[in-house]
């Protein structure tokens, strides 16, 4: 984890990610990005007075964003962390992706509000960010806080499979939070079976010294399940993985999902993306 990329509009939400992703770049050593995207004027005549205007305005956008980036290179726990800002015009999550693509970057972190759950944050800038960015992604919830020691939970499914970039990014974010056990979460659907096979799958590919606790449950309604989970076994962070055919990419970017589905996010999901 080298390159870390947060999402800001300067509102508190964004601030407490930045946080987040401060704490795990000065545990892995790397360097974090801030990008504020300037969304195009529509209907604007290319007159001089709209030429200085929307010249002017970005220009205030680029001071707000280095008085932003100063605030946090001032505070003494993120002295040795190389923080650097930039804005651009451009819409989400076409420009994002673009970022990511032109500039290597290992993980994205954006704060989100949460208060509706998954489905009521559906159609908004986190849900297309995971539909269009595959590169692992964090989301950040404004009273979520970086905590050594978290107890993490890996949702998955029988057809998991973790690809290299996935599994040194998650084993880099056990790591910076210092988890030594990982719940791994099944929700079995319909007439599914338990196949413990996933079991060995997971501890292949992830060659952590790790303990392991696999959990499975029955529930037709597997947003619901995961958050019970995540609230009775009092889980700090949520990861999925997400593939096009599994019921988590459904969960998470399908508009289908309904209300009856959403998953609160009142805890940090940290997303990882299989083809």
């Amino acid at each position: 984890m080298k390159s870390i990329l947060v999402l800001t509009d300067f509102s508190k939400c964004a601030g407490n990610a930045m946080l987040y992703a401060l704490e795990l770049a000065k545990r892995n050593g790397a360097v974090v990005n801030a990008i504020n995207l300037i969304y195009p004027t529509e209907d604007v005549d290319s007159s001089l007075y709209s030429t200085y205007f929307v010249g002017n305005y970005i220009g205030v956008k680029k001071e707000t964003m280095n008085r932003w980036i100063r605030k946090y290179k001032k505070m003494e726990a993120y002295q040795d962390v190389q923080i650097n800002g930039t804005c651009e015009v451009g819409f989400m999550p076409n420009s994002i992706e673009r970022y990511v693509e032109n500039y290597k970057t290992d993980i994205v972190v954006m704060g989100t509000m949460g208060a509706s759950g998954i489905a009521g944050i559906l159609g908004s800038n986190a849900a297309q960010l995971i539909a269009a960015v595959k590169v692992p992604t964090l989301l950040v919830p404004p009273l979520a806080r970086f905590k050594e020691k978290s107890k993490i939970c890996l949702s998955a499914d029988f057809d998991t499979i973790l690809q290299d970039n996935n599994k040194k990014a998650l084993k880099e974010f056990l790591e910076a939070h210092r988890t030594d056990t990982l719940e791994v979460l099944h929700v079995i659907r319909d007439e599914e079976k338990v196949n413990k096979k996933i079991e060995g799958k997971i501890k292949d590919a992830i060659h952590h010294h790790l303990s392991y606790q696999f959990h499975y449950t029955h529930d037709s309604n597997v947003a619901q399940a995961i958050n019970n989970f995540v609230e009775t076994d009092n889980i700090d962070v949520l990861c999925s993985i997400t593939h096009h055919h599994s019921f988590l990419y459904r969960l998470f970017v399908r508009k289908s999902v309904t209300k009856s589905m959403a998953l609160k996010a009142i805890k940090p999901i940290f997303v990882l993306h299989e083809a």
